[in-house]
């Protein structure tokens, strides 16, 4: 069996689009545990944030870049009450890299990929 992983984090689309049981394993971590930060503690924000990765994952999302935009529209930084406070001028891309090295790091320390 020739599963391919990633090496690094510009290959975590390809890892996922050629190994359905690592997407699985990442939709599994994606739904089933939390993703922490104050621009998420609102439900909705969780909710579409859950929402875009997972969809990403499945490659109903074709790429980081739509990925950033979909974080743009669906998760703006109003009406965070944290809105001025938190973000930086590349504020959702920053996010959604930290979400999918929290993604890779959780895979990696819990073993799911050797399961």
């Amino acid at each position: 069996m020739n599963e391919k992983y990633a090496n690094n984090f510009f290959e975590i689309l390809t890892a996922l689009s050629e190994n359905t049981e690592l997407k699985k394993k990442v939709i599994d971590l994606i739904e089933t545990r939390p993703i922490m930060g104050k621009a998420l503690e609102e439900q909705l924000r969780k909710d579409n944030l859950s929402k875009i990765l997972v969809n990403l994952t499945n490659g109903e999302i074709s790429n980081l870049e739509s990925s950033y935009q979909r974080v743009l529209t669906n998760i703006p930084e109003n009406p965070s009450k944290y809105a001025g406070k938190l973000f930086t001028s590349i504020k959702h891309k920053k996010l959604s890299i930290e979400v999918f090295n929290f993604i890779t790091g959780r895979l990696e320390k819990r073993q799911l990929l050797k399961n």
